[in-house]
């Protein structure tokens, strides 16, 4: 008997065929009588094809390895360019002759270009396909910070900087959403977390690098051109994100924007690349056996995002102009749409988490490494802040080069934030994500308490490993949440924005911080608690994503 339901949404299967058969069974026998219960067999139904269900059953294996690993050297290079810098302020120093504040733009430069490109080349991948500027974004970032390493003042390292910055900003959207894109729902808290892992990896191959080659004088120098030991650090940091552009040609684009494109039949060949590539062992015939090619165009959102609709043909450089003003046109409208009703809550949520976070973070890290610095040199005994009193401003007549020791304490602490990624891809699936953010936030302001207590070397080392193992446990998640709460075709232009915004807080908090190192301990400790709890306690405003379908 037929549904009477009118939203019905199942399909006939081809079956009919089996029931015709049936009915002309008695043609050369015109003594059998059909008795319609035994003979006629009422069709068969089946669900219409739903791409997560497609996605699940091109398996789990060999293609998500491989993609987690080549997705994971891009995030390592990433993580090269965003803090190679970093380790070579002071080298750059002394070569360079810069000024106090020529250093201060020599660190936060790249968060500048983050911002832009964040903002603005984040959200080309809703519309022109993830796999394309992706490609363009990591090689741009690959270039620039390649260039940086021959720049010979200041003027160039910066401008080299800031474009870096630029490419980072804008691959780093496009990452997470390629990769959660081919992840099936039962799996994809976890590997993206274990993707999210890779920047400890690659803070943890970048201090490793820079313990090995920057204690060390070496390089070439001609008249006026100097390329050191610091610059060839710089130039292999890009090498990551260059190779791994390279290697995503050899990528598919995403099966979950070409069905948001209306790019079917793309969606489908690559979905069956992936079940051969995790099968093996298997025929191809069994993928289509479950995702019938005929009825895999039924399967799209209410609305299908033509990428090339607001683009026109034409030479020139009138048509182009209008070409590119149309696409900021529709960037703009697409940041519209992350405040229509359905999304303004996590939208808003979300940017202030993430404000605060930052803010709060490298605040603490800035706040930290100057005290700590201060802490060594202080001639008084007592704790970290009670130094702050005794001890004097950095020297900058003391040697160019960072100590063997604090290039080891820095690899160190990064090495010490492993369990907290560990703990995080062993949780995400099984605890609520809202409840993960917050016990790793509020837990990180619990331990910054203890600030008080540190009193040795080894102490402040301990420190600051147990609160970077902590607060990786809310990054990661963050990264997760701002994948999983928007629809395909806005969901990099809302990461890029989150990125956006939290490059900006993270300069504000560099700045901020670096002036309370001469203030008492009390008001930056308490200011990192109250940002760390009340992040916590906004992250349970989120929705819930743990058992929910890509949108």
């Amino acid at each position: 008997m037929a549904s009477n339901n009118a939203d019905d949404d199942l399909l006939v299967d081809n079956d009919d065929d089996d029931r015709d058969s049936l009915l002309n069974c008695n043609d050369n026998n015109d003594d059998v009588l059909l008795d319609d219960h035994a003979s006629y067999q009422k069709p068969r139904r089946r669900r219409r094809i739903r791409f997560e269900d497609a996605l699940q059953h091109a398996g789990f294996g060999r293609f998500q390895c491989k993609l987690l690993l080549l997705c994971g050297w891009a995030v390592c290079g990433i993580a090269f360019q965003s803090l190679g810098a970093l380790f070579v302020v002071r080298l750059a120093t002394c070569e360079m002759l810069l000024l106090e504040y020529q250093q201060t733009w020599f660190s936060v430069i790249i968060y500048f270009g983050m911002m832009v490109g964040g903002l603005l080349c984040a959200g080309l991948a809703d519309w022109r396909g993830r796999k394309t500027v992706l490609v363009i974004s990591l090689a741009f970032g690959a270039v620039f910070g390649l260039s940086t390493s021959f720049a010979q003042t200041i003027t160039q390292f910066l401008a080299f900087r800031f474009f870096t910055g630029v490419g980072v900003g804008a691959s780093i959207p496009v990452i997470f959403s390629y990769f959660a894109e081919f992840q099936a729902q039962s799996r994809r808290g976890s590997m993206l977390a274990a993707l999210a892992a890779f920047w400890t990896v690659g803070a943890i191959l970048t201090s490793g690098l820079a313990w090995l080659m920057i204690p060390y004088s070496f390089g070439v120098e001609y008249y006026y051109f100097h390329y050191s030991s610091w610059r060839i650090f710089l130039s292999l940091s890009s090498i990551p994100s260059l190779t791994a552009a390279l290697l995503f040609f050899l990528m598919p684009e995403s099966p979950k924007y070409l069905t948001e494109t209306g790019r079917d039949d793309e969606a489908y060949q690559i979905l069956q690349n992936v079940f051969n590539d995790n099968h093996p062992d298997l025929l191809p015939s069994e993928f289509e056996n479950f995702v019938n090619p005929l009825i895999w165009n039924i399967d799209h959102m209410d609305a299908v995002v033509d990428s090339t609709r607001f683009i026109r043909k034409g030479e020139g450089f009138t048509e182009s102009f209008c070409n590119f003003w149309r696409v900021y046109v529709k960037m703009v409208q697409s940041w519209m749409q992350l405040l229509r009703p359905s999304l303004r809550k996590s939208t808003l949520v979300m940017l202030t988490v993430f404000i605060l976070i930052s803010f709060g973070y490298y605040g603490f890290l800035t706040w930290f490494r100057e005290v700590f610095s201060r802490f060594k040199h202080s001639d008084g005994g007592g704790t970290v802040c009670q130094s702050l009193n005794s001890s004097q401003p950095w020297d900058p007549s003391k040697p160019c080069v960072p100590s063997d020791i604090t290039l080891r304490n820095k690899f160190l602490i990064n090495v010490v934030s492993i369990p907290g990624c560990i703990v995080t891809i062993a949780l995400i699936d099984r605890i609520r994500r809202k409840l993960l953010l917050s016990i790793g936030l509020i837990s990180s302001s619990a331990v910054f308490f203890f600030v008080w207590l540190v009193s040795t070397g080894s102490g402040a080392l301990a420190f600051s490993g147990i609160m970077n193992g902590l607060i990786v446990i809310s990054w990661i998640t963050l990264n997760i949440f701002s994948v999983e709460l928007y629809p395909t075709t806005l969901r990099c232009t809302a990461f890029g924005l989150l990125t956006a915004f939290s490059s900006a807080a993270t300069v504000c908090g560099m700045a901020v911080f670096e002036r309370l190192v001469f203030a008492n301990c009390l008001a930056p400790v308490l200011t990192i608690v109250a940002l760390f709890v009340l992040s916590g306690l906004l992250g349970c405003l989120l929705p819930n994503t743990h058992s929910v379908d890509l949108m």
